[in-house]
C-alpha cells in the first residue's frame, strides 16, 4: 500500500510537471448557461444581501462548468469548501472566492475565483493545501493598502503519514487571473522565516519544518541558497521520501550546483526519485509549486 501511495503521488509531481502547469494557476471563461441559482449567485457580485449557501454555490460551479481540477484528466470534479465575496486586484473586482475539493476527503486543495465581466464569467484558481475557510487568505502583507490572498501551498509531494511541506504563496487579481506575486514582499516572507509555528505527528517532521522555513529565506530573496547544504545531506539518506524532498530543494534552488547534485541522483535506488529528477532535468524548475 505504501509503495502504491509513492508512486500515485510521484507520478502526479512528474505528470504536472510535463504538463507545464506552470506554478499550477489556470484562467479561462466559464459555461455560459443561464437558471435560476446562476442568477442568485450572480447577483452577488453587486448585491451584498444575497445569501447563499454552499449548496448554492456547489450548484452554481456545476451549472457554469467551473471545477478547479479540469485541466488535468481523470480528476473528478470538485465540492465547494467554502466561499465569499471579496474585492480583489488593482481595480478592486467583486469577486466570488472558494476554495474547493476534488480528493473526496475534505482536502480542500483548490482556491477558485470567479468574476463577471460585462454579460461574461470568467475564472482563475491555483492549487493550494487544506484551505477550509477562505476568509483566512485575506491579508494586506508589508502594510499593502488593499487585499491579496495568501494561499498555502505544498511543495514537496504529500506525504500519507509523512510530512509534507507547506508555505503562503501570495496571489493578486490582474486582468481576470490570479498572479503570484511572492516576490514582492521580501519582509512578509523574512518575518514568517523567523517565527514560523509547525505542528505535526509526522515521524519527519523535522524534515518538513526545515524545508518549510529554507523556503521562507529563499522567497524573501536575501538567502536564494537556504536549504543547500541541508538536502546535500539528505540525498544520501536511507529514507527515499527524504531523498525525495532533496529533489524539491534542488529543483527549486536551480542554480550550477544544485544541478549537479541532480544529476548525481540520477542513479538513486527509488524509481520515484529518479523520475523526478528526470523530469527537473529535462523540463527544468519553471514548473515547480
Amino acid at each position: 500500500m505504501r509503495r502504491a501511495r509513492r508512486m500515485l503521488v510521484g507520478w502526479f509531481s512528474i505528470i504536472a510537471l510535463a504538463a507545464g502547469l506552470s506554478q499550477f494557476v489556470w484562467a479561462g471563461d466559464v459555461t455560459p448557461q443561464a437558471s435560476e441559482i446562476t442568477r442568485k449567485v450572480e447577483r452577488g457580485f453587486t448585491d451584498a444581501s444575497v445569501k447563499l449557501t454552499l449548496a448554492d454555490v456547489e450548484a452554481y460551479f456545476e451549472l457554469r462548468n467551473i471545477d478547479n481540477m479540469g485541466m488535468i484528466p481523470g480528476m473528478p470534479g470538485s465540492t465547494v469548501c467554502s466561499f465569499m465575496f471579496v474585492k480583489l486586484g488593482e481595480f478592486q473586482q467583486t469577486v466570488l472566492l472558494a476554495s474547493t475539493d476534488s480528493s473526496g476527503r475534505h482536502f480542500c486543495n483548490g482556491v477558485v475565483v470567479v468574476g463577471k465581466a460585462g454579460g461574461r464569467i470568467w475564472q482563475s484558481g491555483a492549487f493550494g493545501w487544506q484551505i477550509d475557510d477562505v476568509t483566512r487568505l485575506i491579508i494586506r502583507p508589508d502594510g499593502a493598502a488593499r487585499s491579496y490572498l495568501a494561499v498555502a501551498s505544498a511543495f514537496s509531494d504529500y506525504g500519507g503519514w509523512k510530512c509534507t511541506a507547506v508555505v503562503p504563496r501570495i496571489y493578486d487579481l490582474a486582468r481576470e487571473r490570479l498572479v503570484e506575486v511572492s516576490s514582492q514582499f521580501p519582509l512578509f516572507y523574512e518575518k514568517k522565516a523567523k517565527s514560523w509555528p509547525y505542528e505535526s505527528g509526522a515521524p519527519d517532521a523535522a524534515v518538513c519544518k526545515t524545508m518549510e522555513v529554507d523556503k521562507l529565506k529563499r522567497l524573501s530573496g536575501r538567502e536564494p541558497r537556504a536549504g543547500f547544504d541541508t538536502a546535500a545531506k539528505w540525498m544520501t539518506n536511507a529514507d527515499a521520501d527524504t531523498r525525495l524532498k532533496a529533489v524539491q530543494v534542488f529543483g527549486d534552488i536551480w542554480d550550477q550546483a544544485s544541478q549537479r547534485k541532480l544529476r548525481a541522483m540520477a542513479n538513486d535506488p527509488d524509481a520515484i526519485v529518479v523520475q523526478s529528477v528526470q523530469a527537473l532535468l529535462k523540463n527544468g524548475n519553471k514548473n515547480l509549486p
